[in-house]
């Protein structure tokens, strides 16, 4: 594999079939370091052994469920800032619904166009460079990721606006 010469960032792709692995390695090798895994126990090591900046996970695995291991990844707290994104040939609604709720920050259906795909990597690795609210230091204004601020504006027409 060649290795990128700009970017330093890490890719792993979780995903058991092969020609997909090649079309993964084949879009993004020239401006990433990519790493493949056959299923998710090869998953979970090349996460430690690796990683990662990106995990591309296909949820149809031959060693569990894909939705759980997106849970056990965003849960898992040395894998903080970790971007998971679903690479796979579930298309429904709520495959994507429970794969965002699990914690996936992208959702890509298969079969994938290799320049579409790179461009989507591309800002995958920008939103990996952001802090996440985890390490955002507090405001003194007292605002944080947990503040809510309502910007609600009461437009109910008047009797003007109604003649």
């Amino acid at each position: 594999m060649d290795m990128p010469r700009h970017n330093p960032l890490t890719i792993l792709a979780a995903d058991p079939d092969r020609g997909a692995q090649q079309v993964i390695v084949a879009a993004l090798q020239k401006q990433y370091r990519v790493f493949v895994a056959s299923n998710l126990t090869e998953a979970a090591q090349g996460l430690a052994y690796y990683q990662p900046h990106i995990l591309l996970l296909e949820l149809a695995q031959p060693d569990g469920d894909g939705i759980e291991f997106i849970r056990y990844v965003h849960n898992e707290p040395r894998l903080n800032g970790l971007i998971i994104a679903c690479v796979t040939l579930r298309s429904g609604t709520r495959d994507k619904a429970s794969a965002f709720q699990a914690g996936a920050d992208d959702y890509i259906v298969k079969p994938i166009n290799p320049n579409t795909f790179a461009g989507r990597v591309g800002l995958l690795t920008r939103l990996s460079r952001l802090p996440t609210w985890r390490n955002v230091p507090p405001d003194p204004d007292g605002y944080n990721a947990d503040t809510v601020i309502d910007y609600t504006v009461d437009r109910r027409p008047t009797q003007k606006q109604l003649r």
